[in-house]
């Protein structure tokens, strides 16, 4: 990573190589893998360790009427505590509404926010979130 493609308001982790926003607070113990990203106020700290791709535009993030729903990987879908790929939320979402009490409104309220979030996540990284081909 050179120093010209660091965008404004962040740095290089001295850890890793890592990117970190200029408001997060990074201990110098952590390590920030020269792919991740560290935004906001996030507070690292310990023996922590930070992998990963940056995104290189936000990810999606859905504030629904119960639980909030985010493209927490290029393939998976968190919602509340459950982080499950496209396919698992595809097939279980009625299901864990159900199971927690979700109305049939709520459920497919949440249902079209999956597929919402689906469709962007393929829309905007679709060298990541491509299937992988049959056989492989």
């Amino acid at each position: 990573m050179t120093t010209q493609s660091i965008p404004k308001g962040f740095h290089q982790h001295a850890n890793g190589g890592g990117l970190v926003a200029d408001t997060a607070k990074i201990d110098d113990s952590v390590f920030i893998e020269k792919n991740a990203q560290v935004s906001g106020n996030a507070q690292v700290s310990g023996d922590a360790q930070v992998f990963g791709n940056a995104w290189a535009k936000s990810p999606i993030h859905i504030q629904g009427t119960r639980h909030a729903l985010t493209l927490s990987s290029y393939k998976t879908i968190t919602i509340g505590y459950y982080t499950k790929t496209f396919d698992e939320w595809i097939a279980e979402a009625e299901k864990i509404g159900l199971d927690n009490g979700y109305s049939a409104i709520e459920i497919e309220s949440y249902k079209l926010h999956i597929e919402h979030i689906i469709k962007l996540a393929r829309l905007n990284w679709p060298n990541e979130t491509a299937a992988p081909e049959k056989g492989k």
